[in-house]
């Protein structure tokens, strides 16, 4: 699975030149574009992204990372597969060395790359009935009775070890502590036989808060 991933971050850092921020943490989401072979397989969709890391020196620490992608399988897959509906998602963790710079004024910015794992997951699903609890929202009454939902009637996951490398810009907001940051990242997850299960492309855009905890040098 290949994925190139857009993400804008909110960040806080230290206003003491001679001071880092020892640990860092993050959390965000949006949108995800299919490329590659996933272009005519699933449609766009979503991300969610969170993670925390240590920051070893001002310009050089290590990133943990759990990234979520979801999307909804294109008519094409759908036609192949004979469902009338269906969906997939991919997450996975990864650990990224990080190296940060200094650029002119207020702007910035940092390169980082790694290894992680990853789990994709096809789901399809059915118009059905399931057992269901309905409330009325005028007489705060509630009894269980049928409910019509997507049933999934057919799922495939395969997990598999991939890396990731990107770079990003940073500026800070005012005088303040907190930074705008603009990165965009590749991910390469490779099937172990590329026949049964081809590679999946996808490029994301997403806004996420990232905040360093303080300590000195």
């Amino acid at each position: 699975m290949k994925q190139l991933s857009f993400l804008c971050l909110l960040s806080c850092s230290s206003l003491i030149a001679q001071d880092f921020h020892k640990w860092n943490a993050n959390v965000g989401g949006g949108v995800s574009f299919p490329l590659g072979d996933a272009s005519d397989r699933v449609n766009t969709g979503y991300n969610f992204t969170t993670g925390a890391g240590l920051n070893l020196s001002k310009h050089f620490g290590i990133e943990a990372d759990y990234i979520f992608n979801g999307f909804n399988l294109s008519d094409k897959a759908l036609q192949g597969a004979g469902a009338p509906n269906g969906y997939a998602h991919m997450w996975g963790f990864t650990a990224n060395p990080v190296f940060r710079f200094e650029g002119s004024g207020k702007l910035g910015g940092y390169v980082l790359g790694g290894y992680g794992v990853f789990t994709r997951t096809v789901n399809l699903t059915r118009p059905g009935v399931v057992p269901g609890v309905i409330c009325d929202p005028w007489t705060f009454i509630c009894y269980t009775g049928p409910v019509y939902a997507d049933v999934i009637y057919r799922s495939n996951s395969t997990t598999k070890g991939g890396w990731d490398i990107g770079g990003g810009v940073t500026y800070r907001l005012g005088e303040s502590s907190a930074k705008f940051f603009a990165e965009i990242r590749y991910y390469d997850v490779l099937s172990s036989d590329v026949k049964k299960s081809p590679n999946t492309d996808c490029a994301g855009v997403a806004a996420a808060v990232h905040r360093r905890s303080h300590t000195g040098c």
